[in-house]
């Protein structure tokens, strides 16, 4: 009888050793087989995982800079020239498909107490606060944490205390309209489509986070755009900034404003002044290009899922119309 003997170590690109022992008779049985096929199976699984653990894995000291604007608040363009400055610099737009979005849902869950109310909580119990180490596993692998993380900019605080903020607060009368019709309405009025298609056919949970992040941090206990009228805006997003300051020293963090230019933001973070223009990218014709680009993503993938289904229906369907003709004749 054959016997396999498999050895596998672990490196950065993993490394899988087989010894093949035959019998006299020099036959590999059927069963021999189909062990080393599942196990240049496992090779591949191996290789992938650990080339993603390796790419994502957390800095050693994590997160140097908190970015502290909330979406619409020019944070694309704001990552961009983090990126120029050499920091690697965390933003949804360049990696949404990719987004721990389930970790992001329950960090929404520990953040904000009065979800527990909502029918999709995901947890038995009130969720407890995320600890350090949960943190440092959504943004620990990078120097700088924007977008969706601003959301969660008072933990993040508590979590890395030496890290820098960089606060950018528009005024409320000039960030509302960008972010009710392009943040608020995209989310909140997604159409039957669009939800079946992330929630049942991709389990993208995107959705499901964001709508938990906005009606946590507006305080609202309902997921439409009619619950959070422009007074509720006004208060949650006022009060995010005075805390933030509170909770911050001033030789900490940097009020930055948009037009600003390089110098003090370089200035506050130790940086020569780059010999570019600062960026600006994400205005409101490229955010809606990138919406549209993404629910073509979603539509394509979703096809690929459901093409082995669309193949079996159309065969069930051409069967029994078949079968209907020919009881006809």
């Amino acid at each position: 009888m054959a016997s396999l003997t498999e050895k596998v170590s672990l490196t950065e690109e993993v490394s899988l050793t087989e010894e093949v022992s035959l019998t006299k008779k020099g036959s590999l049985t059927k069963k021999g087989s189909l062990t080393k096929k599942a196990s240049l199976t496992k090779k591949a699984s191996l290789t992938k995982k650990a080339s993603l653990t390796e790419k994502d894995k957390p800095l050693k000291d994590g997160i140097k800079i908190i970015h502290a604007g909330f979406y619409r608040t020019g944070t694309a363009s704001m990552a961009t020239a983090y990126r120029i400055l050499g920091y690697k610099a965390h933003h949804a737009l360049h990696n949404e498909c990719h987004e721990p979005w389930g970790k992001l849902e329950q960090a929404a869950e520990a953040t904000f107490p009065h979800l527990l109310h909502l029918p999709d909580y995901t947890y038995k119990i009130q969720r407890p606060p995320f600890t350090k180490e949960e943190w440092h596993s959504l943004w620990g692998a990078y120097d700088v944490a924007t977008d969706v993380a601003s959301t969660f900019t008072l933990e993040l605080i508590k979590a890395y205390p030496d890290a820098k903020v960089v606060i950018v607060q528009r005024k409320f009368e000039d960030w509302w309209p960008s972010f009710h019709s392009q943040m608020l309405i995209t989310i909140f009025e997604a159409t039957w489509l669009q939800k079946f298609l992330c929630w049942h056919v991709l389990r993208f949970r995107a959705f499901h986070a964001m709508r938990k992040i906005f009606a946590g941090f507006f305080s609202v206990n309902e997921y439409t755009v009619a619950a959070i009228t422009p007074d509720i805006a006004r208060n949650s997003y006022e009060a995010f900034y005075r805390m933030v300051r509170d909770a911050v020293p001033e030789d900490r963090r940097l009020e930055y404003s948009l037009g600003d230019g390089w110098e003090p933001l370089c200035e506050f973070l130790g940086k020569d002044v780059p010999d570019v223009e600062f960026p600006r990218v994400n205005d409101r014709k490229h955010f809606d290009e990138n919406v549209e680009r993404l629910m073509a993503k979603i539509i394509r993938d979703s096809i690929g899922v459901l093409r082995p289904y669309l193949a079996v229906f159309a065969v069930v369907v051409v069967f029994y119309a078949w079968q209907g003709g020919i009881s006809r004749l």
